[in-house]
Protein backbone atom coordinates (compact mmCIF):
# COMPACT_ATOMS: atom_id res chain seq x y z
CA UNK A 1 0.00 0.00 0.00
CA UNK A 2 0.97 3.32 -0.94
CA UNK A 3 0.18 6.48 1.14
CA UNK A 4 0.43 9.59 -0.63
CA UNK A 5 -0.35 13.07 -0.23
CA UNK A 6 -0.97 14.54 -3.33
CA UNK A 7 -2.81 11.86 -5.39
CA UNK A 8 -4.07 13.15 -9.11
CA UNK A 9 -6.88 11.26 -10.51
CA UNK A 10 -5.62 9.88 -13.82
CA UNK A 11 -7.06 7.23 -16.42
CA UNK A 12 -5.57 4.58 -14.09
CA UNK A 13 -7.67 5.05 -11.25
CA UNK A 14 -10.24 3.15 -10.77
CA UNK A 15 -12.51 3.53 -7.36
CA UNK A 16 -12.27 6.18 -4.27
CA UNK A 17 -13.47 4.79 -1.12
CA UNK A 18 -13.24 7.01 1.75
CA UNK A 19 -11.81 6.07 4.97
CA UNK A 20 -10.59 7.91 8.57
CA UNK A 21 -7.32 6.36 9.08
CA UNK A 22 -4.55 8.06 10.74
CA UNK A 23 -5.11 11.01 8.70
CA UNK A 24 -5.89 9.83 5.31
CA UNK A 25 -9.29 10.46 4.00
CA UNK A 26 -9.60 8.23 0.83
CA UNK A 27 -8.35 4.84 -0.49
CA UNK A 28 -7.60 5.40 -4.41
CA UNK A 29 -7.94 1.74 -5.74
CA UNK A 30 -4.96 2.54 -8.69
CA UNK A 31 -3.65 0.20 -11.69
CA UNK A 32 -0.81 0.42 -9.35
CA UNK A 33 -2.66 -0.60 -6.18
CA UNK A 34 -3.76 0.89 -3.02
CA UNK A 35 -2.92 4.53 -2.47
CA UNK A 36 -4.44 6.37 0.23
CA UNK A 37 -4.72 10.14 0.34
CA UNK A 38 -5.14 13.18 2.54
CA UNK A 39 -7.75 14.50 0.12
CA UNK A 40 -11.56 13.16 0.29
CA UNK A 41 -12.92 12.12 -2.75
CA UNK A 42 -14.86 15.37 -3.43
CA UNK A 43 -11.86 16.71 -3.45
CA UNK A 44 -10.11 14.55 -5.43
CA UNK A 45 -12.58 15.04 -8.14
CA UNK A 46 -12.95 18.44 -8.39
CA UNK A 47 -9.33 18.67 -8.13
CA UNK A 48 -9.31 16.42 -11.56
CA UNK A 49 -11.82 18.74 -13.17
CA UNK A 50 -9.90 22.19 -12.17
CA UNK A 51 -6.65 20.70 -13.25
CA UNK A 52 -8.55 19.71 -16.57
CA UNK A 53 -9.47 23.32 -16.88
CA UNK A 54 -13.24 22.35 -16.14
CA UNK A 55 -15.42 22.67 -13.24
CA UNK A 56 -16.79 19.43 -11.23
CA UNK A 57 -20.14 21.13 -10.51
CA UNK A 58 -20.82 22.17 -14.49
CA UNK A 59 -20.04 18.46 -15.35
CA UNK A 60 -22.61 17.15 -12.91
CA UNK A 61 -25.15 19.49 -14.47
CA UNK A 62 -24.43 19.30 -17.72
CA UNK A 63 -25.16 15.35 -17.57
CA UNK A 64 -28.07 16.07 -15.56
CA UNK A 65 -29.22 18.06 -18.08
CA UNK A 66 -28.48 16.30 -20.99
CA UNK A 67 -29.17 12.63 -20.00
CA UNK A 68 -31.76 13.46 -17.41
CA UNK A 69 -29.49 11.91 -14.74
CA UNK A 70 -30.85 13.79 -11.58
CA UNK A 71 -29.61 11.41 -8.55
CA UNK A 72 -26.51 9.48 -8.46
CA UNK A 73 -25.08 11.67 -11.79
CA UNK A 74 -22.56 10.41 -13.23
CA UNK A 75 -18.84 12.33 -13.44
CA UNK A 76 -17.45 12.98 -17.10
CA UNK A 77 -14.28 14.18 -15.72
CA UNK A 78 -12.37 14.22 -19.06
CA UNK A 79 -14.02 12.66 -22.42
CA UNK A 80 -10.98 12.71 -24.22
CA UNK A 81 -8.82 10.99 -21.80
CA UNK A 82 -12.07 9.00 -21.51
CA UNK A 83 -12.08 9.44 -17.45
CA UNK A 84 -15.94 8.64 -16.47
CA UNK A 85 -16.75 8.14 -12.72
CA UNK A 86 -19.95 7.09 -11.15
CA UNK A 87 -21.12 7.61 -7.26
CA UNK A 88 -22.49 4.52 -5.39
CA UNK A 89 -24.33 6.68 -3.25
CA UNK A 90 -25.49 10.47 -3.28
CA UNK A 91 -22.13 12.04 -3.50
CA UNK A 92 -23.46 14.00 -0.44
CA UNK A 93 -23.00 11.17 1.76
CA UNK A 94 -19.96 10.49 3.88
CA UNK A 95 -19.52 6.89 2.43
CA UNK A 96 -20.20 7.40 -1.42
CA UNK A 97 -17.67 5.37 -3.48
CA UNK A 98 -16.86 5.95 -6.60
CA UNK A 99 -16.00 4.08 -9.34
CA UNK A 100 -14.57 4.28 -13.00
CA UNK A 101 -15.90 1.89 -15.38
CA UNK A 102 -13.60 2.03 -17.46
CA UNK A 103 -11.45 -0.83 -15.27
CA UNK A 104 -14.11 -3.05 -14.08
CA UNK A 105 -13.45 -6.61 -15.43
CA UNK A 106 -16.20 -8.39 -13.26
CA UNK A 107 -18.71 -7.51 -10.86
CA UNK A 108 -21.18 -9.97 -8.31
CA UNK A 109 -22.12 -11.10 -5.07
CA UNK A 110 -20.26 -11.98 -2.47
CA UNK A 111 -21.35 -12.72 1.13
CA UNK A 112 -24.75 -10.87 0.29
CA UNK A 113 -23.00 -7.43 -1.22
CA UNK A 114 -22.05 -6.45 -4.56
CA UNK A 115 -18.19 -6.40 -5.47
CA UNK A 116 -16.04 -5.32 -8.19
CA UNK A 117 -13.07 -7.67 -9.51
CA UNK A 118 -10.64 -4.43 -11.49
CA UNK A 119 -8.97 -5.47 -14.76
CA UNK A 120 -5.60 -5.62 -12.43
CA UNK A 121 -7.27 -7.83 -9.87
CA UNK A 122 -7.61 -5.89 -6.90
CA UNK A 123 -11.13 -6.50 -5.52
CA UNK A 124 -13.22 -3.97 -4.09
CA UNK A 125 -17.04 -4.59 -1.48
CA UNK A 126 -19.59 -1.91 -2.80
CA UNK A 127 -21.85 -0.35 -0.25
CA UNK A 128 -25.07 -0.59 -2.54
CA UNK A 129 -27.28 -2.88 -3.81
CA UNK A 130 -26.62 -4.68 -7.20
CA UNK A 131 -29.47 -3.13 -8.74
CA UNK A 132 -28.02 0.27 -8.27
CA UNK A 133 -24.50 -0.85 -9.26
CA UNK A 134 -26.14 -2.22 -12.85
CA UNK A 135 -28.28 1.09 -13.09
CA UNK A 136 -25.35 3.04 -12.53
CA UNK A 137 -23.12 1.57 -14.94
CA UNK A 138 -25.39 1.44 -17.47
CA UNK A 139 -25.34 5.20 -16.94
CA UNK A 140 -21.57 5.62 -17.46
CA UNK A 141 -22.06 3.69 -20.48
CA UNK A 142 -24.56 6.49 -21.38
CA UNK A 143 -22.38 9.33 -20.68
CA UNK A 144 -19.29 7.96 -22.02
CA UNK A 145 -21.01 7.26 -25.51
CA UNK A 146 -22.83 10.41 -25.70
CA UNK A 147 -19.65 12.26 -25.06
CA UNK A 148 -17.61 10.17 -27.28
CA UNK A 149 -20.40 11.00 -30.27
CA UNK A 150 -19.79 14.80 -29.44
CA UNK A 151 -16.17 14.26 -29.59
CA UNK A 152 -16.27 12.46 -33.18
CA UNK A 153 -18.32 15.09 -34.65
CA UNK A 154 -16.16 18.07 -33.16
CA UNK A 155 -13.00 16.35 -35.11
CA UNK A 156 -15.13 15.75 -37.96
CA UNK A 157 -16.18 19.29 -38.19
CA UNK A 158 -12.88 20.58 -37.30
CA UNK A 159 -11.07 18.14 -40.22
CA UNK A 160 -13.24 19.26 -42.18
CA UNK A 161 -14.39 22.69 -42.09
CA UNK A 162 -14.35 24.84 -45.08
CA UNK A 163 -11.36 27.26 -44.42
Amino acid sequence: MIKEVDYTISSSTMALEPIDKGGFLTKVYDESGIILSTNSPLELLINACDIRDSNYHWRINIVKKTLSFYKKTPLVICPIESIYAFPTTSPQEYHCQWIFPEHIDVYAMKMGRPVIIFDNELEMDLNCQMRILIEQIDRAKKCTTHFRSLLQKSFIHILYRKN
